[in-house]
């Protein structure tokens, strides 16, 4: 890069910034393990991907197809596995790839609108959201979809403000992308923000004009319904869970009983919007502020906000995600990333207008305390959590007590995702602590793993033949005697 290019890059202090917080989320990627329920889960299904080149149909267990999402988001994982090994780093990221990807989306939609300043405000001010920083280094698909939807909400808006009609099939790419993610729920992300505008825009006769509407819808169907049918012909029964059970049911049924996976995450309609809060900090409080100010200052914080196509489109798509989950009471924090690109490039379209040296650097100062909070759980608190929530340290402690790992190590009433990943797969697991003398039988010094605290219980003809070699975290290791 020439010195001009380079002084030119380094003009705003939220580029500064933003290299600093993507080169922290780079080097932590390794440094805390995959964990459990769902990170190991879906680094997991990755991993048993890979290892029985079922590319297909992702796998809850071996044999056991997954139907709860369809497999972009595995597919990256079980590639990044594939190339790196398998460790924490490489399934943590393609996560970390496709955040980046989404902000360079953002640093470009933003230039193209406004200026350099502008894209460097507003893909920082994403990339330093709570929620990202902590989806950046997680096996979850919200990232994936986040991108997906992304990519569509860009397509949609540079087509239709006539920067070219070949930007309405990045719309339908998009759309194909979010599908192969999470499924039609994709569709209703982007639809809602989308149809609100055209609606009280009256933008009908341009969407007409200016998207490919029929060749596009053509594209998506043509990149997604094949694998679904594929899917359905090698697990029958796909379809009917997953688009009533996966789609339906579990956003209308309070506590649905019918999650093959998971458990119902049964909460108060409308705590969706305090999610947003904590999930977009430190920037919800700041854009809550400005609403505060103008409401006291009786200006009409939204209205002002959405006086321009623009600057509405950024509001609604900041807030489809918690319009479309309002009522449904199964919900997660995940379920708002979608609207935070919105959200990043609304606020810097707010300040833009405020601008002075002293108040950027303030605002750009602020862009570093999700980063620097980030490091300080790294140092101080993820060591002491992490054994609670994951089995690395217990597999460790088997692997290095047999190196060639000629005994088996069998979990007791339940199998954490993490042992399997850490085992690649070898773990075993029996239902419950009365099995233990049938496992015995075998004469081998196989381990085991107990829920701590359960060894006391056991039958004292059991605990004479074990033991006990240390407790980390959830369960305790033991060894059967020679």
């Amino acid at each position: 890069m020439a010195p001009s290019a380079l002084g030119w890059v380094w003009r705003s202090p939220f580029t500064v910034v933003l290299l600093i917080a993507i080169a922290i989320r780079l080097v932590t990627l390794g440094v805390y393990p995959v964990v459990d329920l769902t990170d190991a889960r879906y680094a997991e299904m990755a991993r048993k991907m890979v290892e029985t080149g079922n590319w297909l149909m992702p796998q809850f267990d071996y044999g056991v197809p997954f139907w709860g999402k369809p497999p972009l988001s595995i597919w990256l994982t079980a590639a990044s596995l594939k190339a790196l090994g398998v460790n924490a780093f490489a399934a943590h990221f393609p996560s970390f790839l496709v955040v980046l990807t989404t902000a360079a989306l953002v640093f470009y939609l933003a230039r193209r609108e406004r200026d350099s300043e502008y894209a460097w405000t507003a893909s920082a001010i994403f990339t330093t959201t709570a929620a990202t920083f902590v989806l950046a280094g997680a096996v979850l698909m919200d990232p994936a979809l986040t991108l997906g939807i992304t990519l569509s909400m860009v397509g949609f808006w540079l087509a239709i403000t006539g920067a070219g009609r070949h930007w309405g099939y990045v719309f339908f790419l998009g759309l194909a992308f979010g599908v192969m993610v999470k499924g039609p729920v994709a569709l209703v992300h982007v639809g809602i923000p989308i149809g609100i505008w055209v609606l009280m825009r009256r933008q009908w006769l341009a969407c007409w004009q200016r998207l490919p509407l029929i060749t596009g819808t053509v594209l998506m169907l043509a990149l997604t319904v094949p694998w679904f049918l594929l899917a359905e012909r090698a697990t029958p029964g796909y379809l009917e869970y997953f688009l009533i059970g996966e789609h339906f049911k579990k956003f209308t049924v309070a506590g649905w009983s019918g999650d093959l996976y998971g458990h119902p995450h049964s909460r108060v309609r409308g705590s969706i919007w305090l999610d947003w809060i904590v999930v977009a900090l430190p920037w919800s409080l700041l854009l809550l502020g400005v609403a505060a100010r103008s409401i006291w200052s009786r200006r009409q914080p939204l209205m002002a906000i959405a006086r321009t196509h623009w600057q509405l489109y950024l509001l609604l798509w900041m807030i489809a995600p918690m319009l479309f989950f309002t009522f449904s009471s199964n919900i997660l924090w995940t379920y708002v990333y979608p609207g935070i690109p919105g959200l990043a490039l609304l606020l810097a379209e707010i300040w833009r207008d405020r601008r002075s040296d002293r108040v950027t650097r303030l605002r750009a100062g602020a862009c570093l305390i999700i980063p620097l909070l980030f490091v300080g759980a790294v140092v101080f608190v993820f060591p002491k959590q992490a054994p609670m929530r994951t089995e690395k340290f217990l597999v460790e402690r088997y692997q290095q007590l047999d190196p060639e790992q000629a005994s088996r190590l069998i979990y007791v009433g339940e199998r954490p995702f993490s042992a399997q990943f850490y085992t690649q797969g070898r773990a075993l697991h029996i239902d419950s602590p009365e099995h233990l003398t049938q496992a015995l039988a075998s004469g081998g010094q196989d381990f085991f793993a107990l829920p701590t605290g359960s060894f006391k219980t056991l039958p004292q003809a059991v605990r004479i033949r074990l033991d006990r070699i240390g407790t980390y975290g959830r369960f305790e290791l033991l060894r059967a005697k020679p």
